[in-house]
C-alpha cells in the first residue's frame, strides 16, 4: 500500500478501531481459515512448517543450522508441504537439498509423500524438480497421479500420467475422487474418456460433499451416478455436516435423502456453525448428546457453547476440563466452570496443562483454582517436547522449577526425562541443562540418543560443547542404519577407525534387502571393506531371493569395487592387509 494512503486510512480514528476489532475475521477471510493460528515472532522462528508456509528462507536455514531437517516424533514432511504450498520453489530447493543425503529406505523422510503433495497443491514446476532431484528414492507415481486432480493442473495430470509404468483400473475410483473433491467436473469426464476398459463404482458423492462443491453434486445427482454408501463415512446428510456444507445438507433434504443414525447436532457443534446448529434444531427431529458440547468446548467454540446452553439440555461431560486441558483454551475452561456445575476439578488437569506446556492456563489452576502440581509435572513437559511445544515446555519447565519449593531439587530430573530432551531435540532445554551445570545429564548415551534420531545439528553441538561426549561404536552403528549421509561422514571425521571396524553385515545387508542403491552406493565409497569380505559378501547376495535387477546392479557394485581395489578381480592372492579399500 502506498504510504499516504496507508496513513490516511490509519489516522481515521473510526476506520482504526473498525479494522482492528475484525481483525481477526479479515485475516480468516483471506487465509480461508487454513494456518490461521497467531504466532509470535520468537514462536515463528521455532516453527518450520510456519517459516516455510510464509517464505521466511533465510530464518529457515538458521534454523535448521541448529536443527536436523528430520526430528524425532515430527512429520517432516509438513514442511515440504507448507514450502510447496507457499510456490516458493527456492524454498523447496533449499528443503530438497538438506533431505536428498538421507537414506529412503529407513522412511524417516517420506519422499513420495512429498511428490504426492506436490501433485496436490504445487505447481508442475515442482513436481517435475522434486522428480529428477529424488530420482533415486524410489517415488511412488502410482499414489502421485491418483492425487493428481486436486492441483487444478491437467499439465500435472498428463506429467505423471507418463511416469506410470502401467495404467489401470486401480487408478480409476481413486482420481474420479479426487477430481470430484476437487470441484472439476472436466477432470471426471476426462478420465472416463481416457481410462481404460472397463467401470468401477466410485465414491464421488463422498468427494464432492468433502471439498463442499455444491455443483459437484449437483451434477452427480443429474447424472444418476449410483448412490455407493460406505459404512465408515456414513450417510450423505451425515457427511454433510460433518464437513460443515449446510447447503449440500439441505439439497440432500430437499432430494429427501435424509436417512441417519447419528446425533447430527454434535457435528454441527464441532464445526462452530451456529446457522447449521440452527437449520438442524428449526428443519429435523435429530437428536444430541453430551459431545455436542464437548466437541464444541474442545474446538474453542465459547459461542456455540453458549448457544447449546440455552437451546439444548444436554450438557457436558463431567471430565470435559480434563480434556480441553490439553489445548490450553483458558476462556472456554473459565466459562464451563462459571457455567457448568457437573464440572470437576482435579488435581490432574494442572497436570495436563503442564504437560502440554499451556504455561498461562497452569498459572491460572495454580492460582485462582488452587490446584497443585504433582512432582511429576515438570518430567511431563520435558517427555512431551516436540517441534511446537519446545518453547512453551522450556517456559513451564523454567517457571515450575523457580516457583514451586517441590520440584527445584535435582532428582526431578530422571533418567526418562533427561533421555527425552535429546529425543525429542530439545535444544534450548539441553542448553540450559549445560549453562546451569546440571548433573548426570552428558555422557555417551545422550549423543547416542541423538544419533539414532537423526538430530544431526545437536550432535555437532555436544561435540563442539561437552568434552565428555563421545560416540560409541554402537551409536555408529545406529547412524549407518538410520541413514544420514552427512551425520555418518561427520561421525568418520571424528572416529576414522569406526570405518575399519564395522562390517558389511552390519552396515550395507539392511540397503541390499531394502535395494537402496543410493545408499549402498555411499557407504562403499565411505567405509573401508577388506576385499575377502567383499568377496564373501558377493557370495551371499547371489545366493538370496533379491529381484534379479537388484542383483545385478548390487554384483557390478562391488566388483567395481573390487576393481578400483587390486585393478583386477581375480588376483587373490594379495594379502589382505594390502586390499583396504582406498
Amino acid at each position: 500500500m502506498e504510504k499516504d494512503k496507508f496513513l490516511q486510512i490509519f489516522n481515521n480514528f473510526v476506520l482504526y478501531k473498525l479494522i482492528f476489532k475484525h481483525i481477526k475475521s479479515i485475516h480468516n477471510v483471506i487465509t480461508q481459515n487454513v494456518d490461521s493460528a497467531r504466532y509470535s515472532w520468537s514462536e515463528v522462528i521455532e516453527k518450520p512448517t510456519v517459516m516455510a508456509r510464509y517464505s521466511y528462507l533465510r530464518e529457515l536455514k538458521l534454523y535448521y543450522s541448529e536443527h536436523p531437517i528430520f526430528s524425532f516424533g515430527v512429520d517432516t514432511t509438513h514442511t515440504f508441504n507448507a514450502a510447496i504450498k507457499s510456490g516458493n520453489i527456492e524454498m523447496l530447493k533449499y528443503l530438497v537439498e538438506l533431505a536428498k543425503p538421507i537414506a529412503s529406505s529407513p522412511l524417516h523422510i517420506r519422499f513420495s509423500r512429498i511428490l504426492k503433495y506436490a501433485a496436490m497443491y504445487g505447481s508442475l514446476e515442482m513436481v517435475e524438480y522434486i522428480c529428477t532431484e529424488f530420482a533415486k528414492k524410489r517415488l511412488n507415481y502410482r499414489s502421485a497421479f491418483s492425487k493428481s486432480p486436486l492441483s487444478g493442473d491437467i499439465e500435472i495430470v498428463e506429467y505423471l500420467k507418463k511416469k506410470l509404468e502401467i495404467f489401470d483400473l486401480s487408478f480409476l475410483n481413486s482420481f474420479l475422487y479426487n477430481a470430484a473433491k476437487k470441484g472439476r467436473i472436466d477432470m471426471i469426464e476426462w478420465m472416463i474418456e481416457n481410462r481404460p476398459k472397463g467401470r468401477s463404482n466410485s465414491c464421488m458423492y463422498y468427494a464432492a460433499i468433502e471439498g463442499g462443491h455444491l455443483h459437484v453434486v449437483q451434477y452427480l445427482l443429474d447424472i444418476k451416478e449410483p448412490f455407493i454408501f460406505d459404512p465408515d463415512y456414513g450417510s450423505f446428510l451425515e457427511y454433510s455436516i460433518y464437513f460443515n456444507q449446510l447447503e449440500i445438507a439441505k439439497l440432500f433434504h430437499q432430494h429427501n435423502i435424509i436417512e441417519s443414525e447419528d446425533t447430527l447436532i454434535d457435528y454441527a457443534a464441532l464445526n462452530g456453525n451456529i446457522e447449521c446448529l440452527k437449520w438442524l434444531n428449526e428443519n429435523t427431529t435429530f437428536e444430541a448428546s453430551v459431545q455436542a458440547m464437548n466437541n464444541a468446548a474442545t474446538n474453542n467454540h465459547l459461542e456455540v457453547l453458549k448457544w447449546l446452553r440455552q437451546h439444548r439440555t444436554e450438557g457436558c461431560s463431567d471430565d470435559i476440563i480434563q480434556i480441553i486441558s490439553r489445548k490450553g483454551y483458558i476462556e472456554v475452561i473459565q466459562w464451563l466452570y462459571e457455567n457448568q456445575s457437573n464440572v470437576l476439578q482435579s488435581r490432574q488437569s494442572i497436570d495436563v496443562a503442564i504437560s502440554y506446556g499451556h504455561l498461562e492456563l497452569a498459572k491460572w489452576f495454580f492460582e485462582k483454582r488452587n490446584e497443585q502440581p504433582s512432582l511429576f509435572a515438570i518430567d511431563s513437559a520435558t517427555l512431551n517436547g516436540n517441534e511446537s511445544s519446545e518453547i512453551r515446555n522450556f517456559q513451564m519447565i523454567k517457571w515450575l522449577h523457580d516457583n514451586h519449593p517441590n520440584l527445584t531439587h535435582i532428582d526431578v530430573f530422571d533418567k526418562k526425562s533427561i533421555s527425552a530432551s535429546f529425543r525429542n531435540g530439545c535444544k534450548k532445554l539441553i542448553r540450559w541443562f549445560h549453562n546451569n551445570n546440571i548433573q548426570g545429564v552428558f555422557n555417551d548415551e545422550s549423543i547416542d540418543i541423538s544419533i539414532n534420531v537423526l538430530e544431526y545439528p545437536l550432535v555437532r553441538w555436544i561435540y563442539e560443547n561437552r568434552s565428555d561426549c563421545q560416540c560409541s561404536f554402537v551409536g555408529f552403528k545406529s547412524a549407518i542404519k538410520t541413514g544420514h549421509m552427512g551425520m555418518i561422514e561427520y561421525l568418520l571425521e571424528k572416529h576414522s577407525e569406526f570405518g575399519h571396524q564395522i562390517s558389511m553385515e552390519d552396515s550395507l545387508e539392511h540397503y541390499f534387502k531394502k535395494e537402496d542403491i543410493e545408499m549402498i552406493e555411499f557407504l562403499l565409497d565411505k567405509l573401508d571393506y577388506p576385499l575377502v569380505e567383499l568377496k564373501k559378501f558377493e557370495k551371499i547376495i547371489n545366493s538370496t531371493d533379491y529381484s534379479n535387477i537388484s542383483k545385478t546392479l548390487l554384483n557390478e557394485l562391488i566388483k567395481e569395487e573390487i576393481n578400483s581395489i587390486v585393478g583386477n578381480s581375480d588376483r587373490s592372492d594379495i594379502p589382505n592387509e594390502q586390499i583396504k579399500k582406498r
